[in-house]
């Protein structure tokens, strides 16, 4: 079985979830969103005037892991002042970076903009909302032809830390994402969010690269998590 047919399976489940009980979608998915910018109130007047839209998914940084740069400072402040924290928070990125490096063979061919952009255009086209969904990522010479466009910004996505007093012991999926959504030929803005999103279990670090396919499958959750919490948010905007 393919990875975009594992992909519709687990949207599917994780969808019909969401529905049941949407007012506890937190709990039974193991999610966590926290708008940490901006944050704008979807017109549903506006959304309405949208018919034909295009997605737009932009990943800036490949998978990465940010745990020990997230710890604090302490021995390097007491034992060189400023300068000390700084060289100590250097190492800590550092070893990040070599965790990144490390793990990263356990994804694979791993897509995140390819995968996120087809969850976003299928469960969008399910919504019933538009006449036509399409994907601007691929073809963006479609882009004139909608009146509506919405653009996926994924800053950052990888292992942040879990419920740890120690931000490297453990670690679990998440993204930080900027969306906005356009209207209209002179593509004026009707929506805008900055969020961190985290999805899935908390797993000791070391289990993402002793645990076959473990990465690869909360990375896969989390975009669709992620995803059916966008669609679900214009789906019921009322």
């Amino acid at each position: 079985m393919n990875e975009l047919s594992i992909m519709r399976k687990r949207s599917l489940l994780i969808t019909f979830k969401f529905l049941v009980v949407v007012g506890t979608f937190s709990f039974y998915c193991g999610c966590a969103s926290t708008t940490t910018g901006i944050k704008t109130a979807l017109d549903p007047i506006f959304l309405s005037q949208i018919k034909k839209i295009g997605i737009k998914v932009e990943i800036k940084e490949k998978f990465s892991v940010i745990l020990n740069q997230l710890g604090t400072q302490d021995a390097g402040f007491i034992a060189g002042g400023l300068l000390g924290a700084a060289i100590q928070k250097g190492i800590q990125k550092g070893v990040d970076s070599n965790l990144t490096n490390d793990l990263k063979p356990m994804l694979g061919d791993f897509d995140c903009k390819r995968i996120l952009t087809s969850m976003m255009v299928q469960g969008l086209q399910r919504s019933g909302r538009f006449d036509s969904v399409i994907d601007i990522s691929e073809h963006p010479e479609d882009a004139s032809s909608v009146d509506g466009l919405l653009i996926l910004d994924i800053v950052t996505w990888g292992l942040r830390p879990g419920m740890s007093k120690d931000p490297a012991d453990k670690g679990m999926a998440a993204l930080d994402a900027q969306i906005s959504l356009l209207q209209g030929q002179d593509r004026r803005s009707i929506w805008k969010r900055e969020s961190f999103f985290a999805a899935g279990d908390v797993y000791p670090l070391e289990n993402f690269s002793t645990t076959q396919g473990l990465l690869r499958n909360e990375m896969l959750d989390l975009l669709i998590n992620y995803s059916n919490r966008i669609i679900n948010e214009i789906r019921f905007t009322r």
